[in-house]
């Protein structure tokens, strides 16, 4: 089932940010839809409603209009993209704000883990203590992309640091 990404993040004052990554469905295909809609009818209209959203926000507001529709001004593109930023210092305090989302992930690293985890992490944790451990021994290239990005430096004579 083809599903529009949608992706949420928010700020910290320590510690990792929030960061939900996702696609606009909780489903992998038709079966397990038909499957939750004998048990779990709610969660199927959310999926539904994300995956409208999102296809509406980042689909036909970003110019992805139906074929029968005058090209748009960027035809070569083949998805949209919808992005809203806002500064949380625009609305309140910013470090009020940022101090209160690291309580609340720090307190949900106090829960019990979900079976088959070692930790509470929230969505985007994993991927921060990651980017930090790797600002600190480097980031794992395997030989084989190495030895690319290594020809594609030589064939731009770029300098690389290994």
């Amino acid at each position: 089932m083809q599903s529009p990404p949608m992706c949420f993040a928010v700020p910290a004052a320590q510690g990792p940010p929030l960061v939900l990554d996702m696609n606009a469905t909780m489903f992998k295909d038709r079966d397990e839809v038909q499957n939750a809609m004998q048990t779990f009818l709610d969660p199927v209209f959310k999926s539904l409603g994300l995956g409208f959203i999102s296809t509406i926000l980042a689909g036909a507001m970003a110019g992805q209009l139906p074929s029968d529709h005058p090209p748009s001004q960027f035809s070569g593109a083949s998805r949209g993209f919808f992005i809203v930023a806002v500064h949380p210092g625009h609305i309140g305090d910013l470090e009020i704000f940022t101090q209160e989302v690291s309580r609340i992930i720090s307190e949900s690293l106090k829960l019990n883990p979900l079976p088959g985890l070692d930790t509470a992490d929230l969505p985007g944790s994993r991927e921060w203590k990651r980017e930090q451990a790797w600002a600190k021994e480097g980031i794992p290239i395997t030989q084989d992309h190495q030895n690319l990005l290594s020809s594609i430096a030589r064939d731009l004579n770029v300098q690389i640091p290994w």
